[in-house]
């Protein structure tokens, strides 16, 4: 788990392919703020859009 720091923002980071294969691969996350591209979150939308809670 990251800590951020208050006083200096991290910059986010687009989730792409390569990025993600890194990651998975070394353990290590780019940065504490990963952005998913529009075709991630339409997938991620779509695979809880039966779920009681997904209005919150």
């Amino acid at each position: 788990m990251f800590a951020i720091d208050p006083l200096r923002k991290p910059k986010a980071l687009v989730s792409t392919d390569e990025r993600v294969a890194k990651w998975e691969q070394t353990g290590e996350k780019p940065s504490p703020v990963m952005v998913g591209t529009p075709e991630q979150t339409g997938a991620l939308l779509n695979f809880v859009a039966e779920d009681r809670l997904y209005a919150m």
